[in-house]
């Protein structure tokens, strides 16, 4: 993959290494990932087990790092899916980035679960829809303007269903667990005229994607900070 950046952004890129290696974490869903990306391949470890990020996340950090030969602190930075998504996943997600970061003295980027999301949709435009419990979504609408460049149509927001609306001059693709948890409640879009991938979780490997081309943005260890969208449960 060709290493991407926005053009507002290229006066900031004095320092950015021509090739990238970057960890990426993923705490958002249920269950949790772990990607590296090494000079343009992406490799990735994840694990489907409900709750389980505390005991599963850094073996799975070791045992990626292991296989590709790198230590901790050769790499350039961490990833850390920020959310929105699980209130205790993310703690954890953020915990493990900013632990790992100041251990390597590396810095971190945080990425968006709704954006990783959309990377993965395979169509121009993509309605993100994550279930966030209490009978309420966390949604967001993008355009793919390139293979891994998103222009935000919908902010990231958390919502109630029978609250979307979306433009229907254009052809959306309906990603994420939230359009089928509560198909019954969209009141003012009928689901079933737009594409569907219901499937689409966040995963540490669009994460690290989002990575490459978000390097611009990585800041302090201290920094990987969980959005929550909710401020209380």
């Amino acid at each position: 993959m060709t290493l991407q950046e926005p053009s507002k952004h290229a006066a900031t890129l004095q320092n950015k290494p021509k090739l990238l290696r970057i960890l990426a974490i993923e705490t958002a869903g249920p269950g949790c990932s772990v990607a590296l990306y090494i000079n343009g391949e992406t490799s990735f470890l994840e694990e489907n087990a409900q709750n389980k990020h505390t005991a599963n996340l850094l073996p799975m950090v070791n045992k990626l790092l292991a296989k590709s030969g790198f230590k901790l602190n050769e790499l350039d930075a961490v990833a850390v899916d920020a959310g929105p998504g699980s209130f205790t996943g993310l703690r954890i997600g953020a915990g493990v980035a900013q632990g790992l970061a100041y251990a390597a003295n590396l810095p971190v980027i945080n990425i968006s679960s709704l954006q990783a999301m959309a990377l993965k949709a395979d169509a121009k435009y993509v309605a993100v829809a994550l279930d966030a419990r209490m009978q309420e979504i966390y949604f967001a609408g993008y355009k793919k303007v390139k293979a891994d460049e998103l222009e935000v149509i919908y902010k990231p927001c958390l919502i109630k269903p029978e609250t979307i609306e979306l433009d229907p001059r254009l052809s959306w693709q309906l990603v994420g667990n939230g359009w089928q948890e509560y198909k019954d409640k969209y009141q003012k879009i009928e689901i079933s005229n737009y594409g569907q991938n219901f499937g689409i979780m966040p995963h540490a490997r669009e994460a690290a994607r989002l990575a490459v081309i978000n390097y611009w943005s990585r800041q302090k260890a201290e920094m990987a900070q969980p959005v929550y969208l909710r401020s209380a449960v």
